[in-house]
């Protein structure tokens, strides 16, 4: 079939979770304790499905609505290996969003978002 290629970031500014404009990244944020959207699926977490947030991604025809998982990089629906990396990393987030609120009860959703994406990317 026709190949693409899709230039996008280095990867280091994590945006492949987080998105690569503002827009998409309101889209995937829970806006509750810096954390980002995300299901229970079998007790585990996975981010939300493309219905959910309704962000563009790519994915194979034959990958039912509900395995569509919406992330920061659209063609990261297209090899299971990349949407596991963002789902770590989207657990990784909300993990660092708890301990986060539980040493600064004080800091509003904003601030627990912004300082655990600062965390994240290093």
């Amino acid at each position: 079939g026709p190949a693409f290629t899709l230039s996008k970031g280095h990867g280091v500014d994590l945006s492949h979770i987080y998105g690569d404009n503002l827009e998409r990244q309101h889209k995937l944020r829970l806006f509750k304790d810096g954390k980002l959207k995300y299901k229970i699926v079998d007790g585990e977490v996975y981010p939300p499905t493309v219905q959910e947030v309704g962000v563009d991604m790519h994915y194979p025809p034959h990958v039912p609505d509900s395995h569509r998982f919406a992330v920061g990089h659209e063609a990261f629906g297209l090899v299971p290996g990349l949407m596991m990396y963002a789902t770590i990393w989207l657990r990784e987030h909300n993990r660092v969003c708890d301990v986060l609120k539980e040493v600064h009860p004080d800091w509003d959703d904003e601030r627990l978002f912004q300082t655990t994406r600062l965390i994240l990317i290093g």
